[in-house]
Formats: structure tokens, C-alpha cells, sequence
């Protein structure tokens, strides 16, 4: 037993063999030390991206109309007005879907002939950066049928500009808000007096 001790000692200090086993130590070491800072780093990359995703929940875009103008009656197409929308959020919001009208209504939702057709229609991605705005044109419907015709004609109803806009934020999630502005007859466009008219996500 004790010359069997003597063997593997003098077996270790021979420097050949002592080199082979420090070189070993030295790899197995080296694997460790990769393993351990690639899973490291992927801790890294996911700390940062949890606190993107977290900064951009907390610094949203919020898009809200700044002003309708109008409206506009060339006698060449139906009237029409312009309405600014601005991003007064803290990050950009990418516009993907938008819907819009201008109609006559008597009432809450009583819109008069020809009606009001401001469902969403896909567009393609228009990004609005915090502080800017997009301004765009809404038009009424063609008044085809007698009792529209009357009713444009007699300035029947309330004036309405409605709208709504479908946007992203930076981490993908969709968020919408809708409009409605009344015209009070002296050359401005108000909001609704009914909160529901209007929303923001």
C-alpha cells in the first residue's frame, strides 16, 4: 500500500506528467468560464430587453386630434374637412388602420341619409413621432338619394367629423382612439358632449 502511494506521488511531481495535469485543469477550467459567461451574457440580454419593453410601457405614444378645420364645400366633390392628429406621448406610434367620416346626425348615433361609414380600412405603417402631427381629409359620403339631397340642403342636423386610429407602440402593442368633433355652426368643431364619443387607450 505505502509503495503503491510512493508510485503515484513520484508519478505526480514528474514535471511531464505535473504539465499534462495543469493543462488539463486549465481547459476543463476555460469550458467552465465560456459556459458560465454565455449564460451570463444571456441574462445580460434579457435585463436589457425587460427594461426596454418596460420603458416603452411606461413612455407610450398617446395620438389625440389638435384640430379639425373646415368645413370645405368647392361644389366640386361632398364637403369635406381636415383633421390634425398629433402624437403627444413620450415614444412614436405607427399608424396601421385609420377610419373616418363626415355626416350629418339628429341626436346621438341618429346619423341622417346618407350616414356615417368610419369602420377601419388597413393602411400601410406610418410612423408619428412624439411632437408630430399628420394632418388628413374627411369627407362626407355622395348624397345620392332625395331625402340626403334634402337634407344637405337644409343644413339639417349636427355637422360631425368621426374618426378612429389604430396605432403601435414600440413594443408591438396595439392601442386605438376614436373622435368625434360637432361643428357648432360658427366655424369651429368641439368635441362631443357625450364622453363616450370619445376614447383613448
Amino acid at each position: 500500500m505505502v509503495e503503491r502511494l510512493y508510485a503515484v506521488l513520484n508519478w505526480l511531481i514528474d514535471p511531464v506528467n505535473l504539465t499534462a495535469i495543469s493543462t488539463v485543469v486549465i481547459a476543463a477550467f476555460t469550458i467552465v468560464l465560456a459556459v458560465v459567461g454565455y449564460f451570463q451574457a444571456r441574462l445580460i440580454r434579457q435585463s436589457i430587453d425587460l427594461a426596454r419593453q418596460e420603458f416603452i410601457a411606461t413612455h407610450r405614444p398617446r395620438i389625440i386630434v389638435r384640430f379639425v378645420q373646415g368645413p370645405v364645400d368647392d361644389g366640386k366633390e361632398p364637403k369635406f374637412v381636415w383633421v390634425t392628429i398629433a402624437n403627444i406621448g413620450e415614444a412614436s406610434a405607427t399608424i396601421t388602420a385609420v377610419g373616418y367620416g363626415l355626416a350629418r346626425r339628429r341626436g346621438r348615433n341618429n346619423w341622417l341619409p346618407p350616414g356615417l361609414a368610419a369602420g377601419f380600412h388597413e393602411i400601410s405603417p406610418t410612423v408619428l413621432e412624439s411632437g408630430g402631427r399628420l394632418t388628413f381629409k374627411v369627407s362626407a359620403q355622395n348624397v345620392t338619394d332625395d331625402a340626403a339631397i334634402a337634407a344637405s340642403a337644409l343644413d339639417d342636423g349636427e355637422l360631425c367629423a368621426a374618426g378612429q386610429i389604430r396605432y403601435q407602440d414600440g413594443n408591438g402593442r396595439r392601442l386605438e382612439m376614436a373622435f368625434l368633433r360637432v361643428h357648432d355652426g360658427q366655424g369651429n368643431f368641439t368635441p362631443s358632449d357625450n364622453p363616450e364619443d370619445e376614447y383613448q387607450d
